[in-house]
């Protein structure tokens, strides 16, 4: 029984598409850090897209202002 509930939790988890089609790749460009995720999904037509979230964060250590005086 505990075997065929974890088994149905896993199948809900594939066919709601939380598992994702690619491993995020991350990069640190200097003052900003860069999030490529790669996704999976079907269009209207049935067709099969991978669509691409880019996600852009500021690099608070680069642009915090370290001695406090605005220099």
């Amino acid at each position: 029984m505990k075997k065929l509930f974890l088994t149905s939790i896993a199948a809900l988890f594939l066919a709601t598409g939380t598992a994702h089609a690619y491993p995020a790749h991350y990069y640190d460009c200097g003052i900003v850090f860069l999030k490529i995720q790669t996704g999976k999904g079907t269009a209207p037509s049935g067709r099969r897209v991978f669509p691409t979230e880019w996600t852009i964060v500021e690099n608070w250590k680069v642009t915090q202002d370290h001695d406090g005086c605005g220099n």
